[in-house]
């Protein structure tokens, strides 16, 4: 017998024998031309999912890039509300000292007494103005602060809006990654799989290379 269970061919072989062997010869040609069509169509459709799996994985890689860019932008607005708020915390808590104070003026002022007061009109007139000026002052300060209140409410409702797009910027980040990792993974197990592919294609090449001169042979 030769090589891979054929069998050698001698002169003492009769025609009818000959035949015989020419057919089961044939009959391997096609089973292997089938092999190599088959294989001819799966490695086609390797490429094509190995295609589809890199477009994929390149359009998950923008994403990535992408979100990256959207959380570090989100970092960047937290970091300038955060500012912009104790600076507003600051000044809110130094208009209120500024309110308490006056308050507390105000109140030594009206408690001047009565009998200072009736001593002198001039006293009278200017402890009016002296209540009124402070009144006024005080109710300056006192809308100042209050709308310092409501920027630091304002800016603390801003900085959560921010703080929570930038936790789903995150999780968004996870899944994207995680779904890169998974394409990277298929990628390769398809990059392995039409390098096997194309190892057979070239073995069933060779296979018919050897058979086709022995149906020559014998033609």
């Amino acid at each position: 017998m030769g090589f891979l269970g054929i069998p050698s061919y001698g002169f003492a072989q009769t025609q009818e024998e000959l035949t015989a062997q020419l057919k089961g010869i044939e009959a391997q040609i096609k089973a292997y031309e089938a092999e190599l069509a088959n294989t001819h169509t799966e490695k086609d459709t390797l490429h094509r999912k190995l295609t589809q799996l890199k477009k994929e994985q390149t359009r998950i890689t923008l994403l990535i890039k992408a979100t990256n860019v959207k959380i570090a932008t989100l970092k960047k607005d937290l970091a300038t509300k955060q500012e912009a708020l104790k600076r507003t915390e600051t000044r809110l808590a130094r208009l209120q000292r500024q309110t308490s104070l006056l308050l507390g003026n105000l109140y030594r002022e009206r408690q001047t007494s009565f009998m200072e007061v009736l001593l002198s009109s001039h006293a009278f007139s200017a402890l009016l103005e002296r209540v009124a000026g402070v009144e006024d002052l005080a109710r300056r300060v006192f809308s100042l602060a209050q709308e310092a209140k409501a920027t630091q409410k304002t800016l603390e409702v801003e900085r959560t809006g921010i703080q929570k797009k930038k936790t789903e910027q995150q999780h968004l980040l996870e899944v994207q990654t995680l779904q890169h990792n998974s394409l990277t993974d298929k990628t390769q197990e398809q990059q392995q799989l039409l390098s096997a592919t194309k190892g057979k294609e070239e073995l069933y090449q060779v296979l018919q290379t050897f058979l086709k001169p022995q149906e020559g042979a014998h033609g």
